[in-house]
């Protein structure tokens, strides 16, 4: 009897969680598909981990968070967040079952595949969702398919670092005019790997200040391509310093200062001119 009670408890519970569930997010379709992934290297700043003993409530959560393009549920926990599909896909981690959404989030707006969005900072340009994330697509120049000069391959990605100063909205249209965007490593060891190169290549000079992909929007700063999230002020990603907020200074772009020993992120206007780096997003392996 007692079982029979608890059960028809989890199960009222379960029900009440649901209904509150459908009842916030009527407006958020989602569609969920098996997907083949490895979750082990997952990093920690963009997904949750949390202990639930059903893969409907793990795909409830996944789904109510709003921040999920993808859920796996198994043995241990229920990992979900949004997360650069790429990077995990192939060979299943082993006894969890793993779901994907054809969706791509801009802060807790969700876009799906092929839809396009305005772009925030550049009014005359548009984003689309692809399974690579959030790009810059020009009307009539398809994304790049091979990595040819200017371009290079990196193990950060394929790049190409032009020095011609310009606006954050010109430098995304010039990018886009080459197949291309804005540089928006799409995990941090590639964002490291970026760094180094900029490091020994660089130095302190002030060439090494490129535009980079990531953006202060609705309160929260986050890489265009993916929504990742740079870390917490003066920590992770950015300068000791940085970010300074206020005036406009949604932007961000590379820099070398003293003190810090070592590129990091920094804020600025975005109608400020300074040199790009852009990606053949197409191309990330």
């Amino acid at each position: 009897m007692l079982k029979m009670s608890v059960r028809a408890t989890v199960v009222a519970v379960s029900l009440m969680f649901l209904l509150d569930f459908c009842a916030s997010t009527e407006n958020i379709p989602r569609k969920w598909a098996a997907f083949s992934a490895n979750i082990t290297s997952l990093s920690r700043y963009n997904v949750s981990d949390v202990d639930v003993k059903a893969e409907i409530l793990c795909s409830i959560l996944a789904t109510k968070d709003g921040k999920a393009n993808l859920f796996c549920f198994g043995p241990k926990s229920c990992v979900f967040g949004h997360v650069y599909l790429p990077d995990v896909e192939g060979e299943q981690t082993p006894g969890y079952n793993c779901y994907y959404s054809e969706v791509c989030l801009r802060d807790n707006e969700t876009v799906h595949e092929g839809e396009k969005i305005p772009d925030t900072f550049c009014p005359n340009l548009n984003l689309t969702c692809t399974k690579r994330g959030l790009v810059n697509l020009a009307n009539g120049v398809p994304p790049l398919t091979s990595c040819t000069p200017p371009f290079v391959q990196h193990p950060f990605g394929c790049m190409y670092f032009n020095q011609t100063h310009m606006t954050l909205c010109d430098a995304k249209a010039y990018c886009q005019s080459l197949g291309a965007q804005v540089a928006s490593p799409t995990t941090h060891d590639k964002y490291l790997a970026l760094m180094t190169y900029l490091n020994a290549n660089y130095g302190s000079s002030s060439q090494g200040m490129f535009w980079l992909g990531v953006y202060y929007i609705n309160g929260n700063w986050s890489y265009e391509s993916n929504g990742r999230w740079p870390g917490p002020d003066g920590q992770y990603e950015w300068l000791y310093n940085q970010p300074n907020y206020g005036n406009g200074r949604d932007c961000v772009y590379t820099s070398y200062q003293e003190g810090s020993s070592f590129f990091a992120l920094v804020n600025y206007y975005c109608d400020y001119g300074l040199a790009v780096i852009c990606h053949a997003w197409n191309l990330e392996i």
